[in-house]
């Protein structure tokens, strides 16, 4: 998909530096930023930018997906998350992280909803499908479900034992490589 605009806010510059020459290979635009604040300032900027450019109101939608990673200095990427979403709550946000059950018991707990997720290490493969599929995803949108009518419906509280479920379900409905 040509001109996919991506946020990706990575620590690791080194790692950083990969996945974007790896994006931008592949014909994506992609602004790097080295912690979660960072991110969540070039994201608003970028908003107000956009919304000054489509004299719009509202929400505006500067990237088709921001990637984070979940464990930054500064401000981590669940707490950009969540800058991010008060802003606008349909921004696509992949986590790319070596915690998956810590970053997915986070997000449901601080968040409210599933996240999409992709493990690392990965193969560049993975992430370059995963970005490919921008439909909106249905099965994410069972999990989000599946999720709330566990954890928050039956007021069951969110262990480990609980984001195993979860993750076994992920597991079997995943594109390979991701969760």
């Amino acid at each position: 998909m040509e001109n996919l605009r991506i946020l990706m806010a990575e620590d690791e510059p080194d790692t950083a530096r990969l996945y974007r020459d790896l994006l931008e290979s592949s014909g994506y635009i992609v602004d790097l930023v080295f912690n979660g604040q960072e991110c969540v300032n070039l994201y608003l900027k970028e908003v107000e930018k956009t919304r000054q450019q489509n004299k719009i109101l509202g929400r505006s939608k500067p990237y088709d997906v921001v990637l984070l990673d979940h464990v930054m200095p500064i401000l981590d990427g669940l707490e950009a998350s969540k800058e991010i979403s008060q802003v606008n709550p349909e921004q696509r946000i992949v986590f790319l992280t070596a915690y998956v059950n810590e970053t997915l018991l986070a997000a449901i707990n601080d968040l409210g909803k599933v996240v999409e997720l992709i493990r690392k290490p990965f193969e560049p493969d993975v992430l370059l499908k995963l970005l490919e599929d921008m439909t909106p995803s249905s099965k994410l949108a069972e999990l989000s479900n599946f999720a709330k009518s566990i954890f928050t419906a039956k007021n069951i509280g969110v262990n480990d034992s609980r984001v195993s479920e979860l993750i076994d379900l992920l597991r079997k409905i995943q594109t390979p490589g991701s969760i």
